[in-house]
């Protein structure tokens, strides 16, 4: 199972936060869903392999306006793993 971690640019309300949490959390293939809305940070483990479009699909559901970004820490750790 591998993590992953995004930004959710535009996240505005707790409660839109529990919401975009929970229906990942509820959705096939996805483990120990957390948003942090003071952080905007949204984590999660899975087995899917790039669910960026997966999850931006269910947050522009839910939330049209935000934007699904990934971490700078994400992005060095696919680098690394490219380079290898």
């Amino acid at each position: 199972m591998k993590n992953y971690k995004y930004l959710l640019q535009g996240l505005d309300c707790a409660n839109c936060a529990k919401k975009i949490e929970d229906k990942i959390a509820s959705t096939e293939g996805y483990q120990e869903v957390s948003v942090n809305f003071s952080t905007l940070k949204l984590s999660f483990k899975t087995e899917k392999e790039n669910p960026k479009k997966e999850i931006t699909n269910i947050v522009k559901a839910l939330e049209p306006d935000i934007e699904v970004v990934e971490t700078q820490a994400a992005k060095k750790e696919e680098a690394r793993k490219k380079s290898s």
